[in-house]
């Protein structure tokens, strides 16, 4: 916002990149859609001569990512069992005993 200001044609040419970035790329993970933003931010500021605004933000970015990229949930895993419909309370019942 502090780049953009009250020009409408700069504005406008950013929903213009956004929408294309938007509609255009598969994303796959919610940090490649950090990236992406990120360097579309970087170049607007560059662009517009805002020098100091992208160093910070990129530093910023770079040190949020940097540490949420140490926090892992190791929880997750992912089981492909095989069997028949009629056995399936008993395998729910030794994989997840909660349930």
């Amino acid at each position: 916002m502090t780049v953009i200001g009250n020009n409408i044609a700069l504005s406008l040419g950013m929903v213009g990149a956004l929408s294309i970035v938007r509609f255009r790329t598969a994303i796959k993970d919610s940090r490649d859609t950090v990236y992406i933003f990120w360097t579309i931010i970087v170049g607007i500021c560059c662009g517009v001569g805002d020098y100091l605004v992208a160093c910070v933000g990129s530093i910023v970015t770079f040190a949020v990512l940097l540490v949420l990229g140490f926090i892992r949930s190791d929880n997750r895993m992912l089981i492909i069992i095989r069997a028949s419909r009629n056995r399936q309370s008993v395998i729910q019942a030794h994989m997840c005993p909660a349930l």
